[in-house]
């Protein structure tokens, strides 16, 4: 005589069970450590992109633009075309959640685009005509979600802003 033999349902939902409880165990905390990265790569995106329109702002309008940082965003500027002074564009821009500036080597958190798109440094919050000290050396800017960190680096000659 022959009989047909299967799976029960008992077996069928234990070995379910035992794939979800494997699941939770090693799939959960590699999808925080995939999510705080993208958080991450998003913040640096971001930062980089604006660097590059004001230094692109900069080339096109003829007006000096300056970018100040803080730890939480930060602000564009743009020199007045008929007073030596600095003109906001929008308002503050923060960042995404968790998302900070860690460190800096831009002096007073500011840089400053010139009409030739050159990068400058303005340690003393200078009017606009006064800015005449252009980027030596690289500078960085570290931006910094929970435990891990990315840098920015602004080359001095040409104002490119490349990122990790």
């Amino acid at each position: 005589m022959y009989t047909q033999r299967g799976f029960t349902l008992i077996e069928l939902i234990v070995v379910i069970a035992i794939m979800g409880i494997l699941y939770g165990v090693f799939a959960v905390p590699k999808t925080a450590v995939f999510s705080r990265a993208m958080t991450l790569d998003t913040g640096i995106k971001h930062l980089k992109s604006d660097f590059s329109l004001a230094r692109e702002r900069a080339l096109f309008s003829g007006r000096k633009q300056r970018l100040v940082m803080t730890t939480t965003g930060y602000t564009l500027y743009q020199e007045s075309l008929t007073t030596d002074t600095w003109e906001l564009l929008g308002s503050s821009i923060p960042f995404m959640t968790g998302v900070t500036i860690t460190g800096t080597t831009v002096a007073n958190n500011q840089l400053i685009f010139g009409v030739d798109g050159a990068p400058y440094e303005d340690p003393q919050s200078d009017l606009p005509s006064q800015i005449n000290a252009p980027l030596t050396v690289s500078k960085t800017v570290t931006i910094g979600f929970d435990s891990d960190t990315k840098v920015l680096r602004i080359s001095p000659e040409t104002g490119y802003v490349s990122g990790d």
